[in-house]
């Protein structure tokens, strides 16, 4: 289905499909933000409790309440060395643990030449720059597979990757970086891989596990380190070099973090339950029916992952071709692991399809790359069912931001 609309569109080509997700792109951060008030507030998401209106950047107005994690990042983008718990207005609600996911804000400061009221434009630039990118990779991959460059436009449409995108978070930017890993890897450039990791765990330290699953393959099957010319053992060294690099960079920024914060990043997820117990303990727990569009969308999050599972799964088992194997291998064990993680999230992150939506960026970047490296498309029903849940979560995030 989505082939033969490629086609008839003119959609053969990775960049055609880049430029019309710009296009979109661009339309949905055009009307969010007119609707929020006509600038970036409602990007950012400052809350009133940690932001003080009077010192704020220009472009950026606080909202009652709490805010949102994306107004943390924003913060860091003002000053990605923060020397000060309460800086421009804005305070932290737990420094260390923000500050460990540098890149989105690191790449925001510098791409605003450290301007404060160019912060939030650079970081809302920078989470379309990666919808597009997204895009660009999986139309990149399908074609390599036999398959239609159109499919690259479905994964823009997923929730877990408008939501950071909306909300200025750092998943997007992390799955970003990890898809560009799995094309990386699929042409046999093992060395901008592990390259690629290293970045992705400055910008989501649960990137890691994608790290640990690529060493423990490139280990067991050498077949795309060939290519570096060397003796052998040199060969064995610069493999080991690289595939521990991701892990090296996470260690050296932790214990940077140690030295200037004075203690280690403490995640701020707890309560991590046995499986499916946590979404157990929430629906019954739930304030149904206070807010219908927010039921609406619980449910469909919920049905979409479940969805998306049944959707991955043949591409899970299946036999892969030599060539095709090596990445594979590495990207189907990273998903199942990170679907023991979905699994097990605790009872708090349930209750609005923002938390659970933004853990499963990363599940879905590998499903949905698993597909297409087996050169399977995505079914019709399910085709079907992202479109729906897809435009759902763009009239939400507008017309709610």
């Amino acid at each position: 289905m989505a082939a033969s609309l490629g086609r008839a569109q003119g959609v053969t080509r990775p960049a055609a499909v880049a430029l019309l997700c710009a296009v979109g792109v661009a339309l949905f951060a055009g009307l969010r933000a007119f609707v929020g008030g006509g600038d970036l507030s409602h990007f950012v998401m400052a809350g009133e409790r940690f932001a003080d209106p009077a010192a704020l950047p220009s472009g950026v107005r606080p909202i009652p309440g709490d805010g949102y994690d994306g107004q943390f990042y924003y913060r860091l983008a003002l000053d990605p060395w923060p020397d000060e718990p309460v800086q421009y207005g804005m305070a932290f609600d737990a420094p260390v643990y923000r500050h460990q996911r540098i890149l989105l804000p690191a790449l925001a400061h510098a791409l605003s030449l450290g301007r404060p009221t160019w912060a939030a434009p650079a970081i809302v630039a920078i989470g379309g720059a990666c919808l597009v990118a997204l895009a660009w990779i999986f139309a990149t991959l399908a074609r390599a597979h036999g398959l239609a460059p159109a499919w690259g436009l479905l994964p823009p449409l997923f929730a877990p990757f408008l939501i950071p995108f909306a909300r200025t978070t750092s998943e997007l930017l992390a799955a970003t970086l990890l898809a560009a890993a799995i094309l990386a890897s699929s042409r046999a450039r093992p060395r901008t891989t592990s390259a690629l990791l290293a970045f992705a765990v400055l910008a989501r330290e649960t990137a890691i596990l994608a790290a640990a699953a690529h060493a423990w393959v490139a280990l067991r099957d050498a077949h795309p380190w060939h290519r570096v010319r060397a003796p052998r053992a040199a060969r064995l060294g610069v493999r080991a070099a690289w595939l521990a690099l991701p892990f090296a960079v996470l260690a050296a920024w932790q214990f940077a973090l140690w030295n200037h914060w004075g203690r280690l990043p403490t995640d701020a997820t707890h309560g991590w339950t046995a499986p499916l117990l946590g979404l157990a303990r929430a629906l019954p727990e739930r304030a149904w029916l206070v807010r219908p569009h927010g039921d609406v969308m619980f449910v469909g999050g919920i049905a979409f992952l479940f969805g998306f599972a049944l959707m991955a799964l043949p591409a899970m088992v299946s036999r892969p071709s030599a060539p095709r194997g090596y990445t594979l291998r590495w990207v189907r064990l990273t998903w199942f692991g990170w679907t023991g993680v979905l699994l097990c999230l605790p009872q708090w992150a349930f209750p609005d399809l923002m938390a659970f939506g933004r853990y499963a960026a990363d599940w879905c970047v590998l499903g949905f790359a698993a597909l297409l490296l087996a050169g399977r498309a995505p079914p019709v029903w399910f085709v079907l069912g992202a479109l729906g849940f897809g435009g759902a979560a763009l009239g939400r995030l507008v017309l709610w931001p």
